[in-house]
Formats: C-alpha cells, sequence, structure tokens
C-alpha cells in the first residue's frame, strides 16, 4: 500500500512539475494568462515555472517585421512625388500586456502607413517637387524622427511646416545622432510606438522621385517644347532666307518658297505671303 501511495505521489508530482514547466522558443515572448486574464508577466525564451492547471503561456514571435511603404503627395508646384521605402518594427516587450496583443499586424501597418502619410501631408504644399527630390537624407531623418521620438525635434523647436525640411538638412549630424541614442533607449517610445505596442527600429527610404504619371507627363512636355522649339528655329530659318531673297529681287511668295526649298521643306504646305507677314511680326 505505501508503495502504491508513494508511486501515486511520484506521478502526481511529475504530472504538476511538466505541467508548470514552459518552454518558450528562440525568438519568442511567452504572456502569462490566469483564469483567461492577463497577469501581466512575461516570460522570455528558455525555461519557466508557471502554477499548472491554472495558469497558460502566450506566445509571441520577437522578430523583426518588413513593412513597404509607398506613399505620394502633391508638391507646391502641383507636381505628384512618391516616397518608397519600408519600415522595420517588432514587438515591444515592455507594451507587450498593455497594447501589442490587442493590434493585429494589419492594424499596425495601417497605422504606420497613416503616420507617414499625415506628415507627409503637412510639408508637401510648402515646398516644390525638386526640393523634396533633392533632400532624401533630410526626407529620411524627418520620417524617422516622426516614428521613433517621443518628441521630434521639430516640434521642439515649433517649427512651421515649411522650415521643417530645411531644419533636417541643416541639423544633420544632431539629427543622426538622436536617431543612434534613441535605439539604446528602450524607454524612449514615440506615440505612434506605445499605441501599437511596438519599437520601431528604422525607416529606410529607398527613393524619392515623380510619380510614373507625372514623369510621364513631364517626358511629354519635355518633347512638346523641343518640337516647339525646333519649328520655331525653322520659322526663323525660313524668315531670314525669305528676306534675304527679296532683297535681291524675288516676290515675296517666291522667296518664301525658295526658302522652303533650301531648307528641305519644299515637299510642305507652302506658305502664303499673309502668313508669313504674322510670321515675322511674331518674331520681333
Amino acid at each position: 500500500m505505501l508503495i502504491i501511495t508513494c508511486i501515486t505521489l511520484v506521478v502526481i508530482a511529475t504530472v504538476l512539475v511538466l505541467r508548470a514547466a514552459v518552454s518558450i522558443p528562440t525568438v519568442h515572448y511567452g504572456l502569462v494568462t490566469r483564469w483567461g486574464k492577463r497577469t501581466g508577466r512575461v516570460l522570455d525564451e528558455g525555461l519557466h515555472f508557471v502554477i499548472p492547471f491554472i495558469d497558460l503561456v502566450e506566445l509571441f514571435k520577437y522578430h523583426v517585421a518588413t513593412k513597404p511603404i509607398s506613399e505620394s503627395f502633391l508638391s507646391k508646384d502641383r507636381l505628384q512625388v512618391m516616397i518608397k521605402g519600408s519600415v522595420q518594427w517588432r514587438p515591444d516587450k515592455s507594451l507587450l500586456n498593455r497594447a501589442f496583443v490587442e493590434m493585429s499586424e494589419d492594424a499596425i501597418s495601417e497605422g504606420l502607413e497613416s503616420a507617414i502619410k499625415s506628415e507627409l501631408g503637412i510639408i508637401a504644399g510648402t515646398k516644390n517637387a525638386s526640393a523634396f527630390i533633392g533632400n532624401r537624407e533630410a526626407i529620411g531623418f524627418l520620417i524617422n524622427c516622426v516614428l521613433r521620438l517621443s518628441v521630434p525635434p521639430h516640434v521642439k523647436e515649433g517649427l512651421k511646416p515649411s522650415e521643417r525640411l530645411r531644419y533636417y538638412i541643416e541639423n544633420a549630424l544632431n539629427i543622426r545622432k538622436d536617431l543612434t541614442d534613441e535605439g539604446k533607449n528602450t524607454e524612449d517610445r514615440s506615440p505612434i510606438e506605445a499605441r501599437y505596442g511596438i519599437d520601431i527600429v528604422e525607416f529606410a527610404l529607398a527613393d524619392v522621385d515623380f510619380s510614373p504619371k507625372t514623369i510621364e507627363a513631364l517626358e511629354k512636355r519635355k518633347q512638346v517644347e523641343g518640337e516647339l522649339r525646333a519649328q520655331d528655329a525653322q520659322f526663323k530659318k525660313i524668315a531670314v532666307i525669305t528676306e534675304e531673297l527679296k532683297a535681291k529681287g524675288l516676290t515675296p511668295q517666291e522667296a518664301v518658297n525658295a526658302a522652303q526649298a533650301i531648307i528641305g521643306n519644299a515637299e510642305k504646305k507652302v506658305f502664303s505671303v499673309e502668313g508669313l507677314d504674322k510670321l515675322l511680326s511674331g518674331l520681333k
């Protein structure tokens, strides 16, 4: 009887130990819940013990997620500028119990996009497109500060939207240091990090350029302008040669026809004298 009792106690103890032992795999956090309610206890990777049959552990993967970003805005000169990059983020261990577990990855992604779009919208109409395209580093600093710092420098300085881009250009060294220090200080959180329970590692700016539609429109405009310049140069040549031929005794119509033939346009429509007069008056 004693042997049976001992065996029973050993079995029960073994079961309790096995039920109490929890192994958190690498690159994961464990959130302890008791009776379905979060306790606030967060377990790092490795072996841990909880109250058997009462406590449960929810696993959350601790990895750096990458969110592609592609946003566009209209500049002061009404040209569409497109920004492409990516945001790297991971769960914030300190906020795992309060914020992160309540957010889906889609909600976090939408929040990051909205924050970037909002900041770009604030400064969009303050500068021409060339100012944005020519200052990639400053734009990257601006977005990183908004996403990662508790109080972005331009907020501390009380800068107007029109002043912000210039500030990040002129203070690049200090801004880079602030962002480096932020990576070492886990308690420095931006409002968006606190809201979603994440640690934003970095916003990596890949490109700042005109949108495809804007590029197409600019190419067409460039082509049209080139054609107009070519036509204008041709008209001027015709006018000069025509005047020279008229001075040699040709009639106006003969001079026009001869001028066109000289520059290789004899097969085209012959200018009328009246049309030539209008052309010459427009060139004066």
